[in-house]
């Protein structure tokens, strides 16, 4: 067992103790796959739905991606070990879950494994009259330049696709004008990370990676990525403004815009500091002559136990507003 304390029993099993406390806290809303038990479904589906959505990915960055199922939100999703890919059946045993007339979309990260165990999914899928259309997220502006936006992670985008998604799927149209939408609003998401201090893999049993003393780790990726930078540590006002002028750069704006943020904790970011960030980064806003129009605040995508912040952009479109004004929460977010 590792030296630092965590409220585990088999480290091996991390994923499976979880699985069995979240569908005994959520189980009205959400259910196991009887085909696989790696496959969380949700029972809240709107009728009016032509098509599923599906996603999924390593544990350890809850609560995606299983508390993003729910009323207006994902239909099913495969869980992974804890920061690697759901297996190729467990993606396949998802969409087959959610299918509905044999069209089903895929929203996942642009990382590696999952991109591939998906294909490998779409695959098995069409051999039994199942099209899985797969949306990959590109937000991490740290992980490629942006000449190079094909290799760029993305995992924080979910928050915003994963809603607009569930939104048109909500109003019935069809898959491919569903993936039109959502590829555009993806292709606007910027996101970057900044960590204060390690996180550790409960099966490793010790620290990923070690944040030198008075440093920080600027544009470090969700699973422990290498930073681009490892600059002195900064106020919460610094910090702000170098991740806020950082995504505004990756845009080349000509024009003041307005943008919705998302800010999370990374795992073990207190509350407080998260409210600290929203203020440092509305701040900059100001000075740099653009605007947010809304602004979330809370753990959303996390890293385990890291300490850090992630931001993420958007502009402030008429149809993303529109959705993220309906009543609709993933049943993560439905804690009584």
């Amino acid at each position: 067992m590792s030296d630092l304390r965590r409220f585990v029993n088999d480290p091996e099993k991390v994923v499976e103790d979880e699985l069995n406390g979240y569908l005994l806290v959520h189980g009205d809303q959400v259910r196991r796959s009887e085909r696989n038990a790696r496959v969380l479904v949700n029972r809240q589906r709107n009728p009016h739905r032509k098509v599923a959505l599906i996603s999924g990915g390593g544990s350890g960055h809850e609560p995606a991606f299983l508390g993003y199922l729910g009323k207006g939100y994902l239909d099913a999703v495969a869980v992974g070990e804890v920061f690697a890919s759901p297996p190729a059946d467990a993606f396949l045993d998802a969409a087959l879950e959610a299918n509905i007339d044999g069209e089903v979309i895929a929203l996942i990260g642009n990382y590696a494994g999952d991109v591939m165990n998906m294909k490998m999914a779409a695959a098995k899928a069409g051999r039994q009259n199942v099209r899985i259309h797969i949306l990959t997220s590109k937000d991490d502006i740290a992980s490629a330049p942006k000449e190079e936006i094909d290799r760029r992670y993305g995992m924080a985008a979910g928050f915003f696709t994963w809603r607009f998604a569930g939104y048109l799927a909500d109003q019935g149209l069809d898959a491919e004008e569903i993936v039109a939408r959502v590829e555009n609003l993806s292709n606007s998401i910027r996101s970057i990370v900044v960590g204060l201090s390690s996180l550790e893999i409960p099966s490793a049993g010790k620290e990923n990676f070690v944040v030198p003393e008075g440093k920080m780790e600027f544009g470090i990726g969700h699973h422990g990525e290498a930073a681009i930078d490892t600059p002195e540590l900064m106020s919460a006002n610094m910090i702000g403004k170098k991740m806020t002028e950082a995504l505004l750069n990756d845009y080349a704006l000509e024009r003041s815009t307005s943008f919705v943020a998302m800010i999370s904790g990374l795992g073990a970011t207190p509350p407080m500091e998260q409210y600290i960030m929203a203020d440092a980064v509305n701040q900059a806003f100001k000075t740099l002559n653009h605007s947010l129009s809304k602004v979330y605040v809370g753990n959303f995508i996390t890293s385990l136990n890291m300490n850090g912040i992630s931001l993420t952009l958007v502009p402030a479109e008429s149809q993303l507003v529109s959705s993220l004004e309906t009543p609709y929460q993933p049943n993560e977010f439905k804690t009584f």
